[in-house]
């Protein structure tokens, strides 16, 4: 097992709780008028305020409500993405995507299983391995038509991007152990962590966690 703390932070206003001239800061609403956003109070999954997307184009083709867009990727690491969603809507469902860059050269995708309908709040989220070549990543968060012509709305709180695998050589990973045992052993004696949506955790599997505002990267 490897520890890693870090105090990088991929991600702007992942909560939405900053606003401004009805956008959320940071983010870019790539289609007004087809998928329009609106700051939503009434129904949250934490803190004061989501988003709500609505797909109020029976016609359109666009998919994205909100993106934004992540530098400092390093290629070949693997990085978690997710987010919370409010799917009670069966006309539409909701995914996040991730797009790769090599500058501006586009590489490829990855993106997360599809929300379900459900009367409730529900985590949707994914690893993927950047490619060897990427510097540069946008997080998307999509909404998709159920049929071709239907019409809906989806809620999303609480993003999440962070870097969660490392290259190591077996000479590396014995310094790291070394260096990091009895951090680990004391990380183990814990009787909990939080995980990156603050939720309580016993059992450390691979993934990223807090502890006295420090953030661990545990990769088995």
């Amino acid at each position: 097992m490897q520890i890693f703390i870090t105090f990088i932070f991929l991600f702007q206003n992942y909560d939405f709780e900053e606003w401004i001239n009805g956008t959320p800061l940071y983010w870019n609403v790539e289609h007004p008028n087809a998928i329009p956003v609106f700051k939503e109070s009434l129904n949250v999954f934490s803190g004061s305020f989501c988003v709500k997307a609505i797909k109020q184009s029976p016609t359109t083709n666009y998919r994205t409500a909100l993106s934004q867009e992540i530098g400092s990727i390093t290629g070949g690491l693997e990085y978690s993405f997710g987010i919370y969603v409010f799917d009670n809507d069966t006309n539409v469902y909701a995914r996040v995507v991730i797009t790769w860059y090599k500058d501006s050269i586009y590489l490829t995708y990855g993106m997360t299983l599809p929300s379900v309908d459900t009367n409730s709040w529900q985590l949707l989220s994914a690893i993927k391995t950047a490619p060897d070549t990427a510097n540069r990543a946008i997080f998307k968060i999509n909404i998709y038509p159920e049929d071709t012509l239907s019409i809906g709305e989806i809620l999303y709180d609480l993003a999440s991007f962070n870097c969660c695998g490392v290259k190591e050589n077996f000479k590396l990973v014995k310094k790291i152990h070394k260096k990091h045992g009895i951090l680990l052993k004391n990380l183990l004696e814990q009787k909990f962590l939080l995980d990156i949506f603050g939720r309580k955790r016993k059992n450390f599997k691979n993934g990223i966690y807090f502890k006295n505002n420090k953030k661990i990267i545990i990769i088995r």
